[in-house]
């Protein structure tokens, strides 16, 4: 597919007509239009990019990477979870047990340290390791929405 010869020219022209720019030289009105426009690009990039990158997680396996260029692409899962059902996850947490999977080895807790080694102080949802460290479900106890985002590492 590869990249179309507009936006590359585009991209170009604009970097071009700012290099030669002059610190207090110049019209602020056309400046600030230019601001504006380079903003609406930068958002319609974004939106495109991420596109792009929904895309590459239908095509690709979640955790192959694959390089281009000198960048490293990663596909990725990530999941959105909301309308936490709180009492039910506390109630939960409190019946749990923290469980060495490697050892067996049980963790004697009091309830108070269940509910910190889950859910941190600050506030805000529940910790999904540790969830998991003690056996919990957190897709069981909200609504989880996946969707796929890439990494890209030099």
């Amino acid at each position: 597919m590869g990249i179309a010869p507009e936006w590359i020219l585009l991209r170009d022209e604009v970097i071009e007509g700012l290099t030669g720019w002059e610190p207090g030289v110049g019209d602020a009105e056309s400046l600030a239009e230019l601001a504006l426009l380079l903003r609406e690009l930068a958002s319609a990039y974004k939106g495109a990019a991420d596109l792009c990158d929904e895309h590459i997680g239908y095509i690709v396996d979640t955790g192959r990477s694959f390089n281009v260029g000198s960048y490293e692409v990663t596909p990725r899962k990530t999941a959105s979870r909301t309308k936490w059902q709180n009492d039910d996850l506390l109630r939960a947490v409190l019946d749990s047990r923290l469980i060495d999977f490697e050892t067996g080895e049980i963790t004697e807790e009091t309830p108070l340290e269940k509910i910190r080694h889950v859910f941190a102080l600050s506030g805000g949802s529940a910790r999904i390791t540790a969830l998991k460290d003690r056996g919990i479900d957190a897709d069981e106890y909200c609504s989880t929405e996946w969707r796929s985002t890439v990494s890209y590492r030099k």
